[in-house]
This record gives structure tokens, sequence and C-alpha cells, in this order.
């Protein structure tokens, strides 16, 4: 049930003040003293079992339920060894701490492990739209989750010690105090311009969820929605753009080979004297390998500016073990070539002295990419999607969820050109400021402020991580330690106490004159 009710704390439901109360639950039931210890083990399975099957429940859809299943099955033990850690963690002094900093550490290994990592369902996301969210330039994604965490596991300490002790209830009210204080000393960041963009949103034949299968038909409804844009900057109702966006997978073929893509993209940027930023996939290395790009264009030629994702799905755009995994079902077939990663650390694209952070889809589910980029001189953010085969399920709310917590925690606006929904304009304050109507072609022409500050979050993005992994560790090690010195002192203390038994139920001297008057007098009578 608690597991259930986290899910409801992201989108589509969104009731963020859920997530707290649901981890507390996970906690309590994971450390009662009366139940053996695989009972928290078998708490915490269940509990990620269900958060991440009804989280993720998208997949059912588009991968399969067998695919589904089996992420849900596999993560659920990440949160078993949270249950785990906790019980023992519950006996240490400060224990609200430790347990969520091993919340956090243990969000943070999953998000990479394995296969590239799940990093879908993490706390600092349900945030963006409640009180916690000012808190996100501040601690990051990764801080709010074991902001979330540490509320939860205070509002147990309160509940089970309320009666005797008043002062847990002011440690509550203290740690809600901590994470609104933000909202009252939000970061504003200076905006030092704007950029002016055509956010431009295909169309998909059919159903809406067969991109590969219509890709000749996706470049052309972008094209025409790019020339009929260009119809209305002439008639003047529309101010000509700085940069034209296109989404993810605008072609899938490689089109410096491919003369029909060619030709789609000189009709759009005919109709348009702007550059061009679009996605593709490009021939790798192999015949067996691809690139997911994105690229930016001028006047019909590609520049030397390009964007390769750092994340691409597993079993989505690469199958791990192919020689053994890829022959399971229709769908892991269809992916022909495995997507090759690029690096995590990028240079922005630049644009009339502008600098550009550029992410692919999947990859904004990741700190690094963005927050590399922005050290580097990012001034805003685009992101270029393709979750057509998720249309219809909950899986686009979601991502434009992670996305707004990124705008908020980078302290950048963010503008996202999909397939076919949602393409959107997100200021730095999470507010999704223009929306294009999804399942249907279309463009927009939006003006993005651009910001040369960093917010803390963004400087301590690659340290962050590393310090919640090494406190959850030194907790346990603690614990383990001390329970083991405990463990040595009793045995010592126990071999102490039979050394002083058996001296005091030995034979004494008294004893022994006793006995000895007691046989003289038997041989003397005898």
């Amino acid at each position: 049930m608690a597991g259930a009710l986290l899910s409801s704390a992201f989108q589509p439901v969104g009731w963020s003040y859920l997530a707290p109360v649901s981890v507390a639950l996970l906690v309590w039931a994971s450390s009662c003293p009366a139940q053996p210890r695989l009972h928290a083990w078998a708490a915490g399975y269940l509990f990620g079992f269900a958060f991440l099957s009804v989280h993720t429940w998208w997949l059912y859809s588009s991968m399969g339920a067998a695919a589904w299943l089996l992420l849900a099955a596999a993560q659920g033990w990440w949160f078993a060894l949270f249950a785990a850690c906790a019980r023992r963690l519950r006996s240490m002094r400060g224990w609200p701490l430790w347990i969520a900093a091993n919340w956090a550490s243990i969000e943070i290994v999953r998000t990479r492990w394995p296969f590239g990592g799940m990093p879908w369902g993490q706390l600092g996301f349900a945030a963006v739209d409640s009180i916690w969210s000012s808190a996100l330039p501040y601690l990051s994604v990764v801080g709010v989750s074991f902001l979330t965490v540490l509320i939860g596991c205070l509002l147990v300490q309160a509940t089970e010690r309320g009666g005797r002790d008043p002062k847990s209830w002011v440690w509550s009210l203290i740690a809600f105090t901590l994470g609104a204080t933000p909202a009252v000393f939000p970061i504003r960041l200076e905006a030092t311009g704007s950029l002016s963009v055509a956010v431009v949103q295909g169309e998909v034949p059919g159903d809406g969820t067969q991109v590969a299968a219509n890709h000749r038909a996706v470049t052309r409804s972008l094209a025409r929605a790019t020339e009929a844009l260009a119809e209305e900057i002439g008639q003047g109702s529309v101010s000509p753009p700085d940069l034209i966006l296109w989404p993810e997978n605008s072609t899938a073929v490689d089109i410096d080979t491919d003369r029909t893509a060619q030709d789609q993209l000189r009709r759009a940027m005919a109709a348009i004297d702007a550059p061009l930023l679009l996605g593709s996939v490009e021939d790798g290395p192999t015949a067996a390998t691809a690139y997911n790009q994105a690229s930016i264009w001028l006047r019909s030629e590609r520049t030397s500016q390009v964007y390769t994702k750092a994340h691409p799905v597993p079993f989505g755009e690469w199958i791990p073990f192919r020689k053994v995994l890829g022959n399971l079902n229709e769908r892991l077939d269809a992916i022909s070539r495995d997507m090759v990663p690029g690096s995590e650390s990028k240079q922005p694209m630049e644009l009339n002295s502008l600098q550009i952070g550029t992410a692919i889809c999947f990859d904004i589910a990741y700190a690094e990419p963005l927050s590399s980029q922005i050290r580097n001189g990012a001034d805003l953010v685009v992101v270029q999607t393709s979750n057509a085969m998720f249309l219809n399920t909950a899986q686009p709310a979601q991502q434009l969820e992670i996305t707004r917590a990124r705008a908020v925690e980078t302290g950048r606006d963010v503008i996202v050109s999909s397939v076919n929904g949602i393409s959107a304009h997100i200021s730095s304050s999470g507010a999704v400021k223009n929306q294009l109507p999804s399942r249907t072609s279309g463009a927009m022409v939006v003006s993005a402020s651009t910001h040369s500050e960093e917010t803390p979050a963004v400087r301590m993005s690659r340290t962050l991580p590393f310090v919640m992994v090494l406190v959850a560790l030194a907790a346990i090690y603690w614990r383990t330690a001390n329970r083991l010195l405990t463990y040595r002192k009793g045995r010592k203390s126990d071999a102490r106490l039979i050394r002083e038994a058996v001296v005091e139920q030995g034979p004494s001297r008294h004893g022994d004159e006793t006995d000895h008057g007691r046989h003289g007098q038997r041989g003397g009578d005898q």
C-alpha cells in the first residue's frame, strides 16, 4: 500500500506531499523489532515492486507485460536493500539522517547500474509542485530526495515517541521548516538576455506510436509545419526566430547520405532563414551501431557542432547481451542497431554568442549532461525527445515533470521539442509557459530567457552524490563495527562471569576442613 501510495506523488496524479508519508510507512513497517530480519527485506521488496509497477505502468502498453514486470521485479531489490539498512540504522543516534543518506545513495546507484540504471522514480522529481521545489536549485534532485526521506523519518520518530517525548514533534517541525526555507529565500538568477526559438512538432500517422515505420512521414510533417510557420512570419503575425528546433528522430536515416531527407531539410531552411537544430540517427562506427545525435545546420549545411545522446535507453535503443537476449520477442528484434553513447562531459553549442545546452530524451533524467554544459557556459537548455511510443500513457507527463525539475535545479529556461507531444517552453521557475497540443503537427515561437550564473546545485552536482554515498557507507560501517565491538565485549563479559561463577562454586578451604572432620569422625566411629 505504501509503495502504491508513493506512485501518486508523481505525475499524472502529482500529490507531492505523499512522498514523505509513504517513505515513513516503509521505514516504520520494515524496522519493527518484533519481526525477524527477513521481514525488512520482504517489506522493502514489496514496497519497491508496488511502487515501480504502478509508476512505470506505461511500459506495459509500449514494451509488453514481460518488460514491465521484469523491471519492477529487478528494481524492487534496491528498495529491499534500503529497508534492510534502515532496520539496522534505527538503533543509531540521529538515525533519520543516516537513513535519509542511505535512500539518497541507493537512488544514485540504481540510476547508474545495471545497464546504465533506471532514473525514473527519484523523489526529488516529485517535489517540483510542492513547497520543496525551491530547494532544488540549492540541493539538487539528490539533495531534495534526502530531504524528503528525512522528513518521513522524523514523522516516524514523532509518531512513535510523540506521547513520551514531545521534543520529537519539534524536530519534525524543524525539518518541515528547513524544507520550506528556500521558498522564503528563493534563488532568482538574473536574466542576461533572450533567444527566440521556433519549436516544431511533427505528426506520426496511424495510432501515433510507430515513428520508425513512418520516419519519412515524420520528416515531411516537420518540414510542412516549418513552412506553415514561415507563412505566418511573412504575414507579420509571428516574429522571426533566432533558432528552429526540431525533435529527436527528426530523421531516422543518416542525413549526410540520404537524398530524400536532405530535400526535406532544404525546404524547411529555405522557408525560414535561421539555424536549425535537429535530431537524427547517424551511422555508427560499425554496421551494427548508430548515433542518436543533435546537430546545428546553417544554410542547409551541417556545422561542426554535434551532441551525441549520453544515455541510450537499454532494451529500447541498445540490447544488453544481444546474443542471448536479442531474440526474446518481436520488440527486441526490431532494434537492429545498438546506439553508441556519447560522453557525459559536454561543451554547449554556440549560436550568435550564446551557449546552448542540449539533452536528448532519456538524458534529461540524469543530472550530469546538463550540469557539465552549464558549468561550461550554457545560457539555456533545449531538449529533443521522441516518446511517441508512450503516447496515451503517463510517461510523457512524467518526463515533463522531470524536465521541469531540471529547469528549477539548473536555473535555466528549457525548451522541449517532441515528435508528437509534449512540446513546451518551461521557465527557470519550473512553470510551463507555452505548450503545443499533442498528436498534431504544429509550431510556435517562444522567447526564452538566458542566464549566465550557476546554481549551488549545478556547482556541487559532481561532489554531492559522492558525499551521500560516502556518508551512507560510513553509517553502515559504524553501525556494524559498534555491533561487533558490543558482541566481543559481551563475549568477554560472559567469559569473566563464568570464571567468577566457577571460582565461587569451587571447593573452599573451610569446606575441605569440614569434610575432613566428617571423614575423621566417621573413621573414629567405625
